[in-house]
C-alpha cells in the first residue's frame, strides 16, 4: 500500500499497470507447495501439543525435504519454458528476466514458511509471524531501492530477490539457535509421512488458488478488458479498501495455532470460546474500518496516489462493501484450516471463484467496472456464508462430543 505513490514517483500509471500484470502471474507460483506447508505446520502444533515431539520432527524434516526438491525443479522448469518458449506479452527479453526473478521470490518464500511452521509449532506464533512480515517489509525496501537505482523492472526485482534471500539465510539460522524442539535435517523424513499429508495438503493448495483466481485474476480480467490503466485503478481502490481486511487478517491467523493446539490438547470448551469471541471482534473491525475510510477517501486517495488515481464514488463504496464482506469470514476460514477440516469448504470456495471470474468477465464486457466489482461482493458474501455455516457445525459437534464423553465418564 505505501509503495503505490512511490512507483507512481518514478513511473507513469500505464507502466505501474505492466507491472501489476508482472507481478500477478508469480503469484500461481504459490501453490507449488501443494498445501504441504500449512499441512505440517498444523500438525507439528497438533503432536506438540499432545507431547509428541518425535512424530513432529518427522512431519517437519518431510516437509522440508518435500520443499527442497520442489523448489528446485520449479525453478529449472521456469528457466526452461522462458528461454525456449516465446510468448506474446512477454516480447520485450526484460519482461522475461523480470518474470524469472520474481518467481524465484515466491520459491524462496517457501522456507519462510518452513521457519514460520517452527514458530508456530513451539508456541513462538508472534515471533515467527514478525521474521516473516519483516522479511516481507524488506524485499518492498529492495525493490524500491531498485526503483530508486535505475527505475526498471529488472532492477526492482533483483532488489525484491536480495532481500529475500538475506532475510531467508537470517531466519534459518535464528529458528535452528533458538528452538529445540524441532530439529533440520533429512534423517527422520519419511515418504509415508508425506503421503499421509498429501489429502489435507491438496485441499490447502486450493486456498492459493481461490486467492490467485480472486486477486491477480481480476487484475488480468480488468487489465484485459479495460486496459492497464484501469487495471492499476481497480488495484489502487482494492489495496484501500481491504484494510479491513488486513486487520481481521492478522487477528484470525494470530488465533490460528491456539486453535491448533486446542483441538489437539481436546480442550473444546475454551477451543468453542476463542471461536465465538474472535468471530465478535472480526466482524466490528469488519465494518469499522471502511466506515472510517470512506470519510477520509478524497483526500487519502490524493495524497496516496499524488492526484494520478481519480476519486470516483461508486467504485470506492462498492470496494468498500466488498473488503467488509471479505472480512467477516476470515475466523471460520482460519479455524477449519488450523485443525485440517477444510475440505469441504474449499471445493465450494473453488467453485464459487470459477464462476465469478467467468461472471466477471461477461458482465465487464457488458457494463463497468463497478459492475466487475458487485460480482466480487457476491462472491465473498457466498463464500462467507459456506464457511460460517461449516466451521459453526464444527464447533458444535466437537464441544457436543466433548460434553458426552465427560457425562458418561460421570457415570461410570
Amino acid at each position: 500500500m505505501l509503495a503505490l505513490p512511490i512507483y507512481l514517483r518514478y513511473w507513469d500509471v500505464a507502466q505501474y499497470g505492466t507491472w501489476l500484470l508482472l507481478s500477478a502471474v508469480p503469484t500461481y507460483f504459490t501453490m507449488a507447495d501443494v498445501g504441504m506447508l500449512t499441512a505440517a505446520g498444523n500438525k507439528m502444533t497438533m503432536d506438540i501439543g499432545r507431547g509428541n515431539l518425535q512424530h513432529a520432527n518427522c512431519t517437519f524434516q518431510s516437509a522440508l525435504v518435500f520443499m527442497l526438491v520442489t523448489c528446485l525443479s520449479f525453478l529449472l522448469l521456469t528457466v526452461a519454458v522462458l528461454y525456449f518458449v516465446n510468448f506474446p506479452l512477454l516480447d520485450h527479453p526484460e519482461y522475461k528476466v523480470t518474470l524469472g526473478l520474481l518467481i524465484a521470490v515466491v520459491l524462496l518464500a517457501f522456507f519462510n514458511g518452513l521457519v514460520e511452521a517452527v514458530f508456530r509449532s513451539t508456541g513462538r506464533y508472534g515471533l515467527g509471524t514478525a521474521l516473516g512480515q519483516s522479511i516481507r517489509l524488506a524485499e518492498v525496501i529492495g525493490g524500491m531501492i531498485g526503483l530508486w537505482w535505475s527505475g526498471t523492472f529488472i532492477s526492482v526485482a533483483l532488489g525484491m530477490l536480495a532481500a529475500r534471500v538475506i532475510g531467508v539465510c537470517l531466519s534459518i539460522a535464528y529458528a535452528i539457535y533458538s528452538t529445540a524442539e524441532i530439529r533440520w535435517g533429512v534423517r527422520l523424513a519419511s515418504l509415508a509421512e508425506v503421503r499421509a499429508m498429501i489429502k489435507p495438503a491438496a485441499m490447502f493448495m486450493v486456498f492459493p488458488l481461490v486467492n490467485a483466481l480472486s486477486f491477480q485474476g481480476f487484475t488480468l480480467l480488468v487489465g484485459g478488458v479495460f486496459g492497464t490503466v484501469s487495471a492499476a485503478i481497480f488495484n489502487t481502490y482494492r489495496t484501500m479498501a481491504r484494510v479491513s481486511v488486513q486487520a481481521t487478517s492478522t487477528l484470525s491467523t494470530a488465533v490460528g495455532p491456539e486453535m491448533s493446539r486446542l483441538y489437539g490438547a481436546a480442550n473444546m470448551a475454551s477451543l468453542r470460546t476463542l471461536f465465538h469471541r474472535s468471530n465478535r471482534v472480526s466482524a466490528i473491525i469488519a465494518f469499522g474500518i471502511p466506515v472510517a475510510i470512506a470519510l477520509w477517501a478524497p483526500k487519502l486517495l490524493a495524497a496516496w496516489t499524488h492526484g494520478r488515481i481519480p476519486y470516483q464514488p461508486s467504485l470506492l463504496f462498492s470496494m468498500l462493501l466488498y473488503a467488509a464482506v471479505s472480512s467477516i469470514w476470515h475466523v471460520p476460514r482460519v479455524f477449519l484450516l488450523s485443525i485440517n477440516r477444510h475440505t469441504r469448504m474449499a471445493i465450494f470456495l473453488i467453485v464459487i471463484t470459477a464462476v465469478s471470474v467467468i461472471a466477471a468477465w461477461i458482465v465487464g464486457k457488458t457494463f463497468s467496472l463497478v459492475a466487475v466489482v458487485w460480482v466480487l461482493i457476491a462472491s465473498e458474501l457466498a463464500m462467507a456464508m459456506v464457511a460460517n455455516t461449516m466451521a459453526r457445525r464444527v464447533v458444535s459437534e466437537a464441544y457436543g462430543s466433548k460434553q458426552t464423553i465427560q457425562k458418561i465418564s460421570l457415570v461410570i
